[in-house]
């Protein structure tokens, strides 16, 4: 069996230790809690830009780091931007500043026709998912990222 704790003393440990075959034990860091580099926009570029490598190490900073809903709008943005970049020929048109427009329409063409408006869907299917308690919205943005990137 599993026991997950913040800290274990020997006391409580001990019981355990004489019933076990095996104890294994693994104790949690003294740093603090993991802190993402504050770059947010470098997570949605490496999932737009289908980075998987970046993309799921940003992620999981972030969602170490965050709520899950949080970095889910930070990814939903990104590939908000990218559909309407792709949608459009102009930065007016989309209403997007020129050098996002540019970049988010670069990044775009990564995706073959019709997948990045499937990913987007998925995502926010996946979103309302998790706040009606089916399943976990931070796997579930890990499973996407590695399974469509």
């Amino acid at each position: 069996f599993v026991w997950v704790e913040g800290d274990v003393d020997e006391a409580k440990l001990a019981p355990v230790a004489a019933a076990a075959e095996k104890v294994v034990e693994s104790r949690a860091s003294a740093k603090p809690a993991a802190e993402f580099d504050g770059n947010r926009f470098a997570l949605a570029d490496a999932i737009v830009g289908r980075d998987k490598k970046t993309a799921w190490k940003l992620l999981v900073e972030a969602l170490e780091a965050g709520a899950p809903e949080e970095v889910h709008g930070i990814v939903w943005w990104g590939v908000k931007s990218a559909l309407l970049a792709s949608r459009a020929a102009t930065p007016e048109e989309a209403g997007q500043k020129p050098f996002v427009h540019g970049k988010f329409r670069k990044m775009a063409a990564k995706w073959p026709a019709g997948e990045l408006d499937r990913f987007g869907a998925e995502l926010v299917d996946l979103y309302h998912r998790a706040h009606e308690g089916r399943g976990d919205l931070g796997r579930g943005m890990e499973r996407l990222v590695l399974e469509r990137c």
